[in-house]
C-alpha cells in the first residue's frame, strides 16, 4: 500500500469514528431534522428511531468518495462501511477497521454472520485466519475464501434469509441483467437463477423465497414456484434500495427518500438524499449519503398493522 492511500485511509477511518460520539434520539411521531434529512414516524406502540452513527461534522457533508462507500449492518447490529478499491472494511461505531486481502466489488453480512465478499472472480467469505491475523500497516488482514467462481465479474450483493445470498450481475453477451439466489446445503454453495431483464436491476431483497426486485421505478415481486412476476408497487422515484423480511414487511429507496409499502399501508417516513437501508430483526439502518449519519428506526415491524383510507392499493395482476 502506497504511503498516499495509507494516509487516505487513516483520514476516512478517523472521520466515520469521530461522528460515532454523541448518540441523539428522537421521539415517537416527531420530526428529527439536521443538515439534509428530516425523519417523520407514524405514533405507534414501539416505534422510535436512535441515531446509532451521529452525522460527521466536517461541513457538514460527506466527499463524493464517502458518498460511495457501501453500507451493510452485521448480524449483532453494528454497522459496517466498505472501499473493495481499497480491500478496506469499517466499524465506524468502534472506530476499528480491517483489509481483506484481496480487492471485492460488494460485501454483504448474512443474517447468519457470515461477511460474504464478491471479486470479479469468485464469491466467498472472510474469515479470521488460525491465531493472529498479520497486519498491513496497522491493520488486521483477512483471508479471503473463494467458495463459488462467477461467470461475470461486476456482482452486487443481498442478503436472502439466514444463510443465502441474492447475486446480481450484468450478462455481457446477452446484455440483460441477471439474479441468482446462493444457498448453502449439502455442505456447499447452490446456485438457482431466478429471473432476467433487459434493464438495470438497481435493488433486491428477500428471505430466499419470496423475492423483490427494484428495476427504474417499479417494485416487482417473485413468489415461490411463480413462472412470473408482479409488479407490486411503484414508487414516484427510481428505487434505489430494498429490505424485506416476513416479520416487519417490505421497505424501499429512492434518490430521496425511504418508504414501506404493504397492501393496507404506504408511508415515506425519511426524506434524504441518496439514502440506503438494511434491516435487521425489527429494526431498519438507514445510512444517510450525505452526512454518513445512521439512524435505527426500532419496531418497524408494527408499520404492517397500521391503516389509512389513502392505503396503497393491492398488486396488479402478473405480466
Amino acid at each position: 500500500m502506497s504511503k498516499s492511500s495509507l494516509t487516505a485511509l487513516t483520514l476516512l477511518t478517523a472521520t466515520i469514528a469521530a461522528s460515532a460520539s454523541g448518540v441523539r434520539s428522537a421521539k415517537p411521531s416527531s420530526a428529527v431534522r439536521f443538515p439534509h434529512t428530516a425523519l417523520f414516524l407514524p405514533v405507534a406502540k414501539g416505534l422510535h428511531a436512535d441515531w446509532v452513527l451521529k452525522p460527521i461534522e466536517k461541513n457538514g457533508v460527506a466527499t463524493k468518495k464517502e458518498e460511495r462507500l457501501r453500507f451493510d449492518v452485521d448480524a449483532d447490529g453494528k454497522p459496517w462501511f466498505g472501499d473493495g478499491s481499497r480491500r478496506l472494511l469499517v466499524d465506524p461505531v468502534d472506530g476499528s477497521a480491517v483489509l481483506s486481502n484481496v480487492r471485492f466489488a460488494d460485501f454483504v453480512f448474512t443474517a447468519g454472520g457470515a461477511r460474504v465478499i464478491c471479486t470479479d472472480e469468485y464469491l466467498g467469505e472472510l474469515k479470521p485466519p488460525p491465531g493472529e491475523p498479520r497486519k498491513e500497516k496497522g491493520l488486521p488482514v483477512l483471508p479471503f475464501w473463494g467458495r463459488v467462481r462467477l461467470p461475470h465479474p461486476g456482482c452486487r450483493l443481498y442478503p436472502a434469509g439466514p444463510d443465502g445470498v441474492y447475486i446480481v450481475w450484468h450478462n455481457e453477451k446477452t446484455g440483460r441483467d441477471d439474479l441468482s439466489l446462493l444457498q448453502k446445503g449439502d455442505g456447499s454453495m447452490h446456485a438457482t437463477k431466478l429471473f432476467d431483464i433487459d434493464a438495470q436491476i438497481t435493488a433486491v431483497a428477500g428471505d430466499g423465497r419470496t423475492t423483490f426486485i427494484g428495476v427504474k421505478d417499479w417494485i416487482l415481486r417473485l413468489a415461490p414456484g411463480a413462472e412470473k412476476y408482479q409488479l407490486y408497487f411503484m414508487p414516484k422515484r427510481p428505487v434505489t434500495g430494498l429490505a424485506y423480511s416476513r416479520r416487519a414487511g417490505l421497505f424501499y429507496a429512492t434518490p430521496d427518500a425511504v418508504g414501506f409499502v404493504s397492501p393496507g399501508f404506504q408511508i415515506e417516513p425519511l426524506k434524504s438524499p441518496h439514502p440506503q437501508i438494511v434491516l435487521r430483526g425489527d429494526a431498519l439502518y438507514i445510512r444517510m449519503a450525505r452526512t454518513l449519519g445512521v439512524i435505527r428506526i426500532d419496531g418497524v415491524d408494527r408499520l404492517k398493522d397500521l391503516r389509512w383510507p389513502q392505503a396503497a392499493k393491492a398488486a396488479p395482476a402478473a405480466r
